[in-house]
């Protein structure tokens, strides 16, 4: 008689949605590979008693998604086990102040966030019966395989619902854009954060050459969020009284593809599986496209001290360091990509993808773009060597270098070059 392994628990960060949606993604896959189911916990916020960023909210459709591979508790035994988790972790927090108030510092360094089963997901100290481990993965494989869908049943009853009101026509292909900017947290982020930010007006054109070419465009967002233009065919979501954690994940999961950089909605659209475009890259390690036919750029970068700007094998030099990171180098200034170069990196993710459906889901890659996605898996050896702080960073930046398996656009190589 086959034995039953039991499910996994694991409580995802609600910090953050990409940090929730990147941990539920990686926890879906370790279930996939072991094949076991997995209890998702999560738990609740208070006026008082909050996990995310500035108290600013869980999302909590984001959270209710029921995944195949999932077990759905009862209500009364996930509700029982939301309260547990939140006061548990409540009671951890208030220590942690109390150690701060007559300490001055923290003598013993508490969880304040629920972290269960977080450091299985990638930690090189796990092995499964079979053999995986993160050092020996084939991550590229694991990233390519689709993670178990969100039932279909599921989704188009909550659109039907949820996009209704946002003047979205029915069965209408629609793209998702999201560019980042700095309201939201209100402009209050360090260099590492700012540094993803950019000009929703450099994305104009672009927007401009999907409309002409059949698709509707929902901008992503929140009411910070510097407003669009009038256009045909596009919907500044990101204003809209219809705005809504529901209609959030709702857009993203049924979007034709995804446009967006290294931002929480951008860890949804890859734990749903969508295609994704990815202008204004400034990290090649934790966001780098995630998997085949997904294609970006990065910024350019003027050097102070040069007084210009650099080459490519500059430029990579800069990226491709993992001991210091891009935002740390004060001598460095990074130049958001303009309308030419957003355009052109469409119109050749959109040759990709039609490349990709007519030979099966193959993505086809140039010299220059293999050698790239070469020389930034060979950084692994130097991350090896590394100190981190935290081990579990450590064997999840080894995953991301091991498993994405997007590419920079070939236009924007040769033309850095």
């Amino acid at each position: 008689m086959k034995r039953l392994r039991p499910p996994i628990l694991v409580t995802p960060t609600v910090e953050a949605i990409g940090n929730c949606a990147e941990e539920i993604c990686f926890a879906l896959l370790r279930g996939q590979r072991e094949g076991r189911r997995i209890i998702l916990l999560f738990p609740r916020e208070t006026k008082r008693i909050f996990f995310s960023k500035a108290g600013l909210g869980i999302n909590r459709a984001l959270t209710n998604i029921c995944f195949v591979n999932q077990i759905v508790l009862p209500k009364p035994i996930k509700l029982l086990s939301e309260v547990l988790l939140t006061v548990g972790f409540a009671i951890l927090i208030t220590i942690n102040k109390v150690l701060a108030r007559t300490l001055g510092k923290y003598s013993l360094v508490l969880p304040a966030i629920p972290t269960i089963g977080r450091r299985l997901l990638w930690s090189s100290s796990y092995q499964t019966p079979s053999g995986f481990s993160v050092n020996r993965a084939c991550w590229r494989k694991e990233f390519d395989r689709c993670v178990p869908s969100v039932p279909e049943q599921y989704l188009l009853r909550r659109t039907d619902r949820a996009l209704s009101g946002i003047g979205l026509p029915e069965s209408a292909p629609f793209v998702c854009v999201h560019v980042r900017e700095g309201g939201y947290y209100g402009w209050r982020e360090g260099p590492g954060k700012q540094i993803r930010n950019a000009n929703i007006k450099n994305y104009l054109e672009a927007i401009r050459y999907l409309t002409d070419h059949g698709y509707w465009v929902v901008r992503l967002g929140d009411k910070t969020m510097t407003p669009l233009p009038e256009f045909s065919a596009v919907i500044d979501y990101a204003l809209s009284e219809h705005k809504s954690d529901e209609t959030d994940i709702a857009l993203v999961a049924n979007c034709e593809f995804y446009i967006g950089h290294n931002s929480g909605p951008w860890d949804v659209a890859n734990l749903l599986c969508k295609p994704i475009m990815m202008p204004n890259m400034t990290d090649f390690f934790l966001g780098y496209p995630w998997r085949s036919g997904d294609l970006g750029i990065f910024k350019k970068i003027y050097s102070k001290t040069l007084s210009r700007d650099l080459h490519l094998e500059e430029m990579l030099e800069v990226y491709l360091d993992p001991r210091c990171a891009p935002s740390a180098r004060s001598d460095l200034d990074f130049v958001e990509n303009n309308s030419q170069e957003i355009l052109e990196l469409l119109q050749e993710f959109l040759q990709l993808q039609f490349d990709r459906a007519k030979h099966s889901g193959v993505a086809s890659q140039s010299p220059k773009m293999l050698e790239l996605t070469s020389r930034r898996r060979r950084v692994e050896n130097e991350v090896h060597s590394m100190q981190f702080r935290n081990p579990i960073e450590k064997d999840r930046l080894i995953s991301r270098l091991r498993g994405c398996n997007g590419a920079i656009a070939n236009n924007f190589l040769r033309r850095m070059s």
